[in-house]
């Protein structure tokens, strides 16, 4: 009764002297853009289907409902489905949402709502499960609302357990939640998992927070697929309204003592986001501090979530658009290291700290970068090279298209040094790669030593310069050098002839064979392509190696011009005439003969593709 009365329908006392008694079917088969006249956010209303029966002598209600399809705001609802019955003080309410869509692209699994009335209290349940990887994956919710006084309802969970952040949850009893006009409390509304909480309290009578404690960094791991970082640590969240029922005064803060990204200790860790309303600018500060480090990194500004009021002629500006966001970032004493977490593989060991100050601003989509970064004692080893450069300074300027160091002066181990022009290439922040080039008239390029990689190893010391270009995954080395003294290569002949042997055999599943065929798509290799165009002077050493157990070897110094491929997942070549003008050979058979021969000037030895 007093359900009715607030919703303000007459109870069957009211309406003794009439008497109802009908069945009814309705369909709406087009709002025609009357639901405008409702809100601007609510969607044309299609095939909507009403039927049912009532009779107000006995009491009874009967409505079944039907939607196809419902939107309001990001918000679209497929199939709902509806029954309603009710005799007397006592009924029930059955709900049925097959899928829910947020933003057109999470698509939630089907919900459902049983509920069952008794007087002016209704006993409900409410579950949700998917099997789909999500924050949300099942939902099993009992509890109770009823109407506590003529102005307040008020909810009740029983114990109930939830599904939620792949782990499960639980929610004791001994709970309520109490809402009126103007008026929210809160009892005990609190989740568990292990450490982990979730708590919802009231805040003034008119306010709201909602805590969670005990998380882990780990959550980015599972909702952002980025192999080379993995983000650790327990961190605190807590969101503040201080005005509930308006949306208004909206604070939120998240705190962590140690922010760890691939076991990395970053340091402590701070958010703060406050913005006045929902359709307001979110002002946001970041803080990640290391104070053992010494190193800081901050980031200020603001962020639209709708487009802002305007009240000029010319329309809206770029930065009164929603979505947009501005932020200025400063960094102090930050490790290069961090380059490792996006180059990858190409360099390992880096070393140096850095300041930046750079600014981030534009639509998510599209963001201009702009400003500068101070690179102080750095060092790093190129791995396919082996070989260790190291810089004392480095002032690289930042756009929307490439972080450039150039000119920065390196310097080898044998304090040899060269220039490097370019950096890191990119597309605002997108699309990332290389765009560098290093410039000498004596450098150290190759220092490999046996083992490090099977197809040819050495020293090479000349003049010239060593391209790096493609992205992470598929960089690129071009080396163009005069190869001067202090160089030796060494080139095991004998790996290429064992490897020739199955050169050319591959097996592959009769499946992946028709897979192959129908797509008529090669395959997406990653990893590093190289290419090295070596000018040898008769100062440089080579060796071919035929069999080092026995000492088959020949060494000899001389001229040339050598052309050394390896292709992205391709087998390793080389091109070119190599023209002695002094060596030896030692000839081995079985160990029995062991004879040394002086090879004669302007002997030739040439490659046309399997060394």
């Amino acid at each position: 009764p007093e359900f009715s009365r607030q919703l303000g329908i007459k109870s069957k006392s009211e309406n003794r002297d009439s008497t109802t008694n009908f069945d009814y079917n309705i369909r709406i088969v087009d709002s025609k853009g009357l639901n405008k006249l409702l809100s601007d956010q609510l969607g044309e209303l299609r095939n909507i289907s009403l039927i049912g029966h009532f009779d107000n002598v006995k009491d009874s209600l009967l409505l079944d409902f039907s939607l196809p399809f419902f939107k309001y705001g990001k918000l679209e609802f497929v199939d709902i489905f509806s029954r309603s019955t009710s005799k007397g003080h006592e009924g029930n309410v059955d709900i049925y949402v097959d899928s829910t869509i947020v933003n057109e692209k999470q698509r939630l699994a089907p919900v459902k709502l049983f509920s069952l009335m008794n007087g002016d209290t209704l006993h409900f349940g409410l579950t949700y499960e998917t099997e789909e990887p999500s924050n949300v994956n099942n939902i099993e919710l009992n509890g109770m609302f009823f109407l506590k006084d003529s102005a307040h309802y008020q909810i009740t969970l029983d114990r109930s357990d939830l599904y939620l952040f792949q782990s499960p949850w639980r929610i004791d009893g001994n709970n309520h939640l109490i809402i009126g006009k103007n008026y929210l409390e809160t009892k005990n509304i609190l989740l568990k998992n292990g450490d982990r909480e979730i708590e919802l309290k009231s805040l003034d009578q008119d306010g709201l927070t909602l805590a969670l404690n005990n998380f882990d960094f780990d959550v980015i791991n599972d909702n952002w697929d980025y192999e080379p970082m993995d983000f650790g640590g327990k961190f605190n969240i807590l969101v503040q309204i201080d005005d509930v029922f308006n949306l208004k005064d909206i604070t939120a803060v998240a705190i962590s003592d140690t922010l760890f990204i691939n076991g990395d200790d970053w340091g402590g860790f701070r958010l703060d986001a406050s913005a006045s309303d929902l359709n307001s600018p979110f002002k946001g500060y970041l803080a990640i501090t290391n104070e053992q480090e010494a190193s800081q990194l901050t980031a200020e500004g603001f962020f639209n979530p709708k487009d802002l009021p305007v009240n000029s002629k010319q329309g809206l500006k770029a930065e009164q658009k929603a979505n947009y966001f501005d932020f200025d970032l400063n960094i102090t004493n930050f490790s290069m290291g961090i380059a490792e977490y996006f180059i990858g593989s190409t360099v390992s060991n880096t070393v140096g700290n850095f300041d930046a100050d750079l600014r981030i601003h534009g639509m998510p989509e599209q963001p201009n970068i702009g400003g500068k970064m101070y690179i102080r004692n750095g060092a790093t080893t190129i791995n396919y090279l082996k070989t260790r450069y190291y810089f004392d300074n480095a002032v690289v300027n930042v756009d929307n298209y490439l972080f450039d160091a150039s000119p920065t002066i390196i310097k080898d181990k044998y304090n040899h040094t060269a220039v490097v022009y370019g950096g890191i290439r990119h597309d605002h922040l997108r699309d990332l790669g290389f765009q560098a080039r290093l410039s000498t008239q004596r450098f150290l390029a190759l220092d490999t030593k046996k083992g490090d990689n099977k197809q040819f190893y050495g020293q090479a010391i000349g003049s010239g310069y060593i391209e790096f270009t493609g992205s992470f995954k598929k960089p690129n080395i071009n080396i163009l050098a005069k190869a001067g003294d202090s160089t030796k290569i060494v080139i095991p002949i004998e790996y290429g002839k064992e490897a020739s042997e199955l050169k050319y055999i591959r097996f592959v599943e009769a499946d992946d064979v028709k897979d192959n065929e129908s797509n008529g798509r090669p395959q997406d290799l990653t990893g590093l392509s190289m290419e090295m165009n070596l000018s040898f002077t008769d100062e440089a050493e080579m060796e071919l190696v035929f069999n080092e157990q026995a000492g088959d070897i020949i060494k000899g110094r001389g001229r040339g011009d050598i052309r050394i491929l390896l292709p992205r997942g391709q087998d390793f070549q080389m091109y070119g005439d190599y023209y002695i003008e002094r060596g030896n050979y030692l000839f081995t058979m079985y160990n029995v003969i062991n004879k040394e021969f002086k090879i004669k000037k302007g002997g030739r030895i040439s490659w046309s593709g399997d060394p």
